[in-house]
């Protein structure tokens, strides 16, 4: 179940905070300082996603914690509650960051709509960072292989430098031996197809993540693959070290067409999870395909620790991060939401199976079946 919004509701007068807790908590969290000391503490040691600020206060008025914010970098939006609205007051707060005022007395309706629209354009603001977030790491670790892949070319020829050095007759001609030779021209190839690799993955990433937030179709390159060959391969590329695993057998002898690329992103991400969430000594995961009328469909049965059922129907959203804190893991919460964009893309479904805390989770998805082998 998703949390409630939480406020903070600061104000030295008894009355209007007991009426706010009244009009607000059912839809809202809600705590409450009342002077400028106090809150200040609060907005220290708690993340709010709305403070609805007074601004006559004693000690510290409602302008002061506001700079007190802006001074500790806090981007917590404020609405001011506030009796006292001058012209002055006014551009006081909004050179604070305040975008509202509610003067006292207040109507609820227009304060329920004021913070509602506040904590939906905040949404959205987190939204756009997060989105961020994401294009700058889906460009920064590939950009970082081709980095190292151009540092580790400046090292082969260096050696090669060094062996013809070494071997020089003359000084128009340098001699090196066949097998430092081979070596060295199946290092540069190699590091030369990581380079292509990465700047291909940038590519890519590219286009899936702007398509993706433009809810255009996600660009995808079929190629045919038998199924056993592809769960091998899925399965041998991308299953973490410490996870054991099985491929019950046997594997439906049928073809099917996906993007290897973006079907390596999505076994990746299941089976990272198979591990993440795990808090077994020994993690575990069966792989099992079977046939379902013109659909595959591969499951994976893991050994963790479940996911509630209340949780299934956000598994799949957008920056969902459930577990978190309760397993100590840090994600930004698009794994599984890209796994299913990229499943939707190849005309399939991905879904929870079942979950439970004693017996892990089992995710499957489906894929089309190719019918006639000449067909794409």
């Amino acid at each position: 179940m998703a949390s409630k919004p939480k406020l903070l509701v600061v104000d030295d007068d008894n009355y209007i905070q007991e009426l706010l807790y009244d009009v607000l908590c059912q839809d809202y969290s809600l705590d409450k300082a009342e002077d400028g000391n106090t809150a200040i503490e609060m907005i220290d040691d708690n993340n709010f996603d709305l403070i609805l600020l007074d601004v006559m206060m004693p000690h510290k008025n409602g302008f002061q914690v506001a700079q007190h914010m802006i001074n500790s970098k806090n981007n917590t939006p404020f609405i001011f509650l506030t009796a006292k609205y001058t012209t002055n007051d006014r551009v006081e707060g909004l050179e604070l960051g305040a975008e509202d005022y509610i003067s006292k007395p207040f109507f609820i309706n227009e304060l329920k709509l004021k913070i509602q629209k506040k904590l939906d354009n905040q949404m959205k603001i987190n939204l756009r960072d997060k989105r961020l977030q994401l294009v700058h790491h889906n460009t920064v670790t590939p950009i970082g292989v081709i980095y190292g892949t151009i540092q580790l070319q400046t090292q082969l020829l260096n050696v090669m430098k060094s062996i013809c050095n070494q071997t020089t007759t003359d000084n128009d001609f340098y001699l090196i031996d066949k097998t430092s030779m081979n070596n060295i021209n199946q290092e540069m190839t190699e590091s030369i197809q990581w380079m292509n690799h990465a700047i291909q993955e940038i590519i890519n990433n590219s286009k899936n993540i702007t398509n993706l937030y433009n809810q255009k179709k996600i660009f995808i390159l079929k190629e045919k693959i038998s199924l056993d060959i592809f769960i091998h391969q899925m399965i041998t590329n991308n299953s973490p070290k410490k996870l054991n695993h099985h491929i019950q057998e046997p594997i439906p002898q049928v073809l099917i067409a996906v993007d290897i690329k973006i079907m390596n992103s999505v076994f990746h991400e299941i089976l990272d999870n198979c591990i993440l969430h795990n808090n077994n000594s020994n993690p575990f995961v069966s792989i099992k395909a079977q046939i379902y009328f013109d659909y595959l469909i591969i499951s994976f049965l893991d050994n963790g620790i479940g996911i509630n059922d209340e949780d299934f129907e956000h598994v799949f959203q957008e920056f969902w991060t459930g577990y978190e804190e309760l397993n100590h893991t840090r994600g930004q919460g698009l794994g599984l939401f890209l796994c299913k964009k990229y499943i939707n893309a190849h005309n399939g479904l991905i879904w929870i199976e079942q979950s439970h805390k004693s017996f892990g989770t089992n995710i499957c998805f489906s894929l089309p079946i190719l019918k006639d082998t000449n067909s794409e």
